[in-house]
């Protein structure tokens, strides 16, 4: 559960990226690479089950 809790918190990060806010931009900066490994730890995750 903690696991799907922390892709959750990304993705809301993601959707609120369309408002043009700094802190939000650079924090969007941030997470597109962590929301990409995230996809990889996924499919690993996904795999294993």
């Amino acid at each position: 559960m903690k696991y799907n809790h922390t892709l959750l918190k990304y993705s809301t990060v993601s959707n609120t990226k369309n408002k043009s806010n700094p802190i939000q931009q650079s924090i969007k900066s941030v997470n597109s690479r962590q929301h990409h490994r995230l996809i990889k730890i996924d499919c690993a995750f996904n795999a294993k089950i």
